[in-house]
């Protein structure tokens, strides 16, 4: 099911794995890691990043943490926006979930991170099950703590919102379905720059879901910062001309952006739009190809204006429909 059009400013972040070597017990990394601190002073070797002793990530994006197995993880990653309770300052070093997390750990985006004085840490943002509270199990690509794509900005409390404390408590949500007929999607502000998340949401919910986003953006403090594209519930973000797709995925709702295509001809050509257009070219055969739409008909997509560029001499264009036209042999 396709909601709508997102146009937005391309922006990638690169997620690279990079592990170190285990040393001894009583190092730096073991004594101090993930610690509360106000300084670099509190940590040793480590450094004091986002309250907590942890390091960066070096100019490789690698990571080397004596006595820790580490992995970067970039700026606007899960589980740094949560560490953080919004983008990090630079791309950190975190350890993977694989092993499971140490005690006041808890795992977002696979990776570990600290866990909330509340010990409510692990709930995803709409529930730590990924179909929301009263939803169905099961594995998904939700928005919860073990979500594939590691969407998850907010720890979930029961009917609580309160986004001015780090990282931000929202409610949990019911996301089950049984097809793509029960969904509609969804979205909330993330950090105080204005990014988003756009988020699959059973339709019975989408009401109480609005007024507790409303909420709270309200409760975000102002921040001199751009907001990052727009998020969906597998990490995917939202480009230029891509569409928002939400779908009924293992009886969760779930959203995705995806660059839009059409099909073009009986043998399963697809061209996306609207960067190319479905070009028959019909001869002594007929032949289906995608050719690229020049700026100037992008916004007249017909044979107005596409047949100079797209049909040879000796050929009639004929437009079929706004993603398809047909050049013609005269002699034929």
């Amino acid at each position: 099911m396709i909601c709508r059009r997102w146009s937005c400013a391309a922006a990638a972040f690169i997620l690279v794995a990079c592990s170190s070597s285990h040393g001894d017990d009583g190092n730096e990394g073991q004594t101090h890691w993930l610690e509360r601190c106000d300084s670099d002073a509190d940590c040793g070797s480590l450094s004091c990043i986002c309250d907590v002793c942890i390091v960066a990530c070096d100019d490789a994006q690698t990571c080397s943490v004596e006595g820790r197995a580490t992995e970067c993880q970039s700026s606007d990653a899960a589980a740094a926006r949560a560490l953080c309770g919004g983008a990090a300052p630079m791309p950190i070093c975190l350890e993977p979930c694989a092993s499971g997390c140490d005690s006041g750990q808890r795992c977002v985006g696979d990776a570990c991170v600290t866990a909330e004085p509340d010990g409510a840490g692990g709930a995803g943002a709409d529930g730590g099950d990924p179909a929301g509270a009263g939803g169905a199990s099961g594995a998904g690509p939700a928005s919860g703590s073990g979500g594939a794509a590691g969407t998850m900005d907010f720890d979930a409390g029961a009917d609580a919102v309160d986004c001015a404390q780090s990282p931000p408590v929202f409610p949990s949500f019911d996301r089950s379905c049984d097809d793509a007929l029960d969904c509609g999607a969804t979205s909330r502000q993330v950090d105080c720059c204005g990014s988003r998340i756009v988020t699959g949401m059973r339709s019975s919910e989408l009401e109480r879901y609005g007024a507790a986003a409303s909420e709270c953006a309200s409760q975000f403090p102002e921040c001199d910062c751009a907001a990052g594209p727009p998020r969906a519930d597998d990490g995917t973000t939202g480009q230029v001309d891509m569409v928002m797709n939400v779908d009924c995925i293992e009886n969760v709702c779930t959203t995705t952006f995806a660059t839009p295509v059409v099909p073009c001809g009986p043998d399963g050509l697809m061209c996306t739009v609207p960067g190319t257009i479905c070009v028959q070219n019909m001869g002594w055969t007929s032949e289906f190809t995608c050719q690229p739409v020049p700026s100037a008909c992008q916004d007249d997509r017909t044979c107005g204006c596409l047949a100079e560029p797209l049909c040879a001499p000796g050929f009639a264009c004929t437009t079929v429909t706004d993603e398809q036209v047909s050049c013609v042999c005269l002699g034929c």
